[in-house]
């Protein structure tokens, strides 16, 4: 932790604290270089991240060089020994993803689509890959594999070893990929970013697995000829701990209906498959294995009628659930050395909560840990002695302890501080549940103005709907605070008061819910929306005439639809929206629509460019011109199709801005802009 500007140690025991002196001696040392200035060596040493985790190296990237700086024992005298190297000298030679080995003896990285590899004692580099082909990536991945599969800006697609003497790495052929264009208006000479971007149904990258002997550069590739090339997509690469020569791999076919966990043997080339998953929809990546000391190991999977649990899946493939009931699993956060324990997070007390779990992996006992409300993100200690556990809920600021393995606290340690709270007027937000038509609880946040009561008494409230909706994407939680909360806060002081509803797909309660809106999005999440506004039109403070609506992203979508296929919201504001699954990417339409190619009628029925003719409302629609992720080509396609069915709209365009309007002075445009189109279609003025 810092304390006063430095890094320091505490004993999770006595809560002695010393300081921590690897950032101080990396800073030392970058210092002694040339190339380092006493200010540019300070700022890597206010920094862990240049660390690996046993804090033993750490790499630097400078001036377009690689630097290594590592720490040892003087053996004769037992005096620390630190030692950095510059491992490159090509400044101008590019350097993408750098990472160190495990064992702290290579660096990888990438050059123009190929993986090199640097010696950290003698500096030598050699190039692994010679594809001289710019449309082919080895270890590095493309915007659809990054932004889809694994993790918007994780553009890495190499593994080492856990001995550092193998890198396993994707290789994508984006040739057969569109090209899509997007133009910077704010440029006087006209400039074009080109993207491979594959929409719905287009081709998507061509994917391989490799691995490549770092001491021999030797290659060899993965067979995958059980999985046609236009069909497969490679959803995550890992090795297993020990032997370290067998790389374990997911796989999927193009629209996600099925999952293959793999494990090819480098030394035998022999391919085992270890779990298969299927679904009626589609299959989730969840997580990569968790290894037991048996050689098995633990699994997160929805296939138990959709409710998301673990199971141990053993060495020879038998798969015995660990966790069951109506409720869902979120992450597994330890697993003990022994292979004994494991500590999850969980839905257990409600969709609404995140739970710390404990569960005994031998008599599968489920023992919840510390409060069973709010919402708890937790980092265990290695041995599972302690755990660090930030938590909240809707009326407690987050604040984070120290606890010991049982879940009792054992120290403070820090808080959020809510001094803005105590210079605005805000009520407290409520959490409560609408029913469905069916039944089905609806959960839900409300901001109401601080006065409400006397408010509420002298004449009825608008209310605006914040959405977002999309698959297993929830916005209401037991938290401190909420998607753009204190706009919402200042909202609901001018008098309009703000409704979150999670329809049931959204809610992340496993797939058996989310399931219900595959090849038809945005049908079943309105037939939800509608019922929470029929709730809303019961209560007797609630103007039924005065309701708004608004959403960004899926959010945007979700809001455009709502307005065109639906009488009962007054005006909406649709941010960076899709507004045709035709215009969005392969790998997450796909997966929830499958090819518009084979359904062509749901692609049909969810377009919201085919509805604009049916708008009811005012609506107001806003995007990044930038977009690189929905394209501003979508609000564009509703702008035309609005216009030529004669209907009134408003529109913002916000230049040099992406998926989100991020420029201060942008950002604080939209929000008073979108401040004074409520009051004006919701308040009157």
């Amino acid at each position: 932790m810092q304390h006063n500007g430095r890094w320091h140690s505490v004993d999770c025991q006595t809560g002695a604290m010393q300081p921590f002196d690897r950032p101080k001696r990396l800073t030392d040392a970058l210092a002694k270089l040339e190339a380092f200035s006493e200010s540019q060596a300070s700022n890597v040493g206010r920094r862990l991240d240049f660390f690996d985790a046993k804090f033993e190296n750490a790499l630097i990237e400078h001036k377009g060089d690689v630097y290594v700086f590592q720490t040892g024992n003087n053996s004769s005298n037992g005096a620390t020994r630190d030692t950095v190297r510059q491992i490159t000298h090509s400044p101008d030679h590019a350097k993408e993803l750098a990472e160190l080995s495990p064992t702290g003896r290579h660096v990888a990285y990438i050059h123009k689509n190929n993986i090199w590899v640097a010696d950290c004692e003698s500096t030598e580099v050699r190039q692994l890959t010679d594809d001289n082909d710019i449309e082919v990536l080895n270890g590095k991945l493309d915007w659809v594999y990054q932004e889809e599969i694994y993790g918007r800006g994780k553009f890495k697609g190499y593994w080492w070893s856990p001995d550092g003497s193998m890198i396993a790495f994707l290789r994508l052929d984006e040739t057969p990929v569109p090209r899509f264009r997007i133009d910077n208006s704010l440029m006087f000479a006209q400039t074009l970013e080109e993207t491979r971007y594959p929409k719905s149904g287009q081709p998507n990258p061509t994917v391989t697995l490799h691995v490549v002997n770092v001491a021999t550069g030797k290659i060899q590739e993965v067979s995958l000829s059980d999985y046609a090339a236009d069909d497969r997509l490679v959803v995550r690469v890992g090795w297993r701990p020990s032997p370290a020569n067998q790389v374990v791999f997911q796989i999927q076919n193009r629209i996600q209906t099925m999952l293959d966990v793999c494990e090819f043997d480098t030394n035998t080339k022999k391919l085992r498959k270890l779990v298969q998953e299927t679904s009626p929809a589609w299959v989730d990546v969840i997580e990569e294995p968790r290894w037991l000391p048996d050689g098995g190991f633990l699994w997160l999977s929805d296939s138990s009628g959709g409710r998301r649990h673990l199971y141990r899946i053993d060495s020879d493939g038998k798969r015995n659930a660990l966790t069951q009931g109506e409720w869902d699993v979120k992450s597994i956060e330890w697993v003990s050395p022994d292979g004994k324990q494991a500590v999850l997070l969980g839905h257990q007390s409600s969709p609404i909560n995140t739970d710390v779990l404990r569960v005994d992996l031998i008599s599968n006992k489920i023992e919840p840990l510390g409060e069973a409300t709010g919402t708890h993100r937790v980092s265990v200690h290695p041995q599972g002695q302690y755990y660090i556990d930030s938590y909240s809920d809707a009326k407690t600021p987050s604040q984070m302890w120290l606890r010991k393995q049982d879940g009792s606290k054992h120290r403070f340690v820090g808080g959020f501080r809510n001094d803005r709270f105590e210079y605005i007027k805000t009520g407290e937000v409520e959490l409560f549940e609408i029913a469905a038509r069916d039944g089905f609880a609806l959960q839900s946040i409300m901001y109401k103005p601080a006065d409400f009561e006397k408010r509420s008494e002298s004449a009825k409230m608008p209310i605006l709907i914040h959405v977002y909706g999309g698959p297993a994407a929830p916005t209401v939680e037991n938290t401190w605070t909420h998607r753009s909360d204190l706009w919402h806060r200042y909202m609901a002081e001018q008098g309009i008061c703000v409704l979150f509803c999670d329809n049931r797909s959204a809610l992340g309660r496993g797939n058996s819910d989310t399931w219900k809106i595959y090849k038809d999005l945005a049908s079943t999440e309105l037939r939800d929306l509608e019922d929470a506004v029929q709730w809303l039109k019961q209560q007797s403070w609630v103007d039924p005439e005065r309701i708004g609506i608004w959403g960004w992203s899926y959010g945007g979508y979700f809001t455009a639809y709502a307005m065109t296929h639906s009488k009962s919201f007054r005006a909406g504001i649709a941010g960076a929206p899709v507004t045709d699954w035709n215009n969005y990417d392969s790998v997450y339409t796909e997966r929830y629509m499958n090819t518009p190619q084979a359904n062509p009628e749901g692609y049909k029925s969810s377009s919201v460019v085919n509805s604009a003719k049916d708008l009811h409302g005012r609506l107001m629609l806003i995007h990044g011109e930038i977009d690189d992720n929905v394209h501003m080509a979508n609000t564009m396609q509703l702008v035309h199709a609005l216009q030529k069915a004669n209907k009134k709209f408003d529109l913002m365009v916000y230049p040099n801005n992406r998926h989100g309007i991020v420029d201060p002075d942008q950002s604080y445009h939209q929000y008073q802009m979108m401040t004074e189109f409520f009051k004006a279609q919701l308040l009157g003025h």
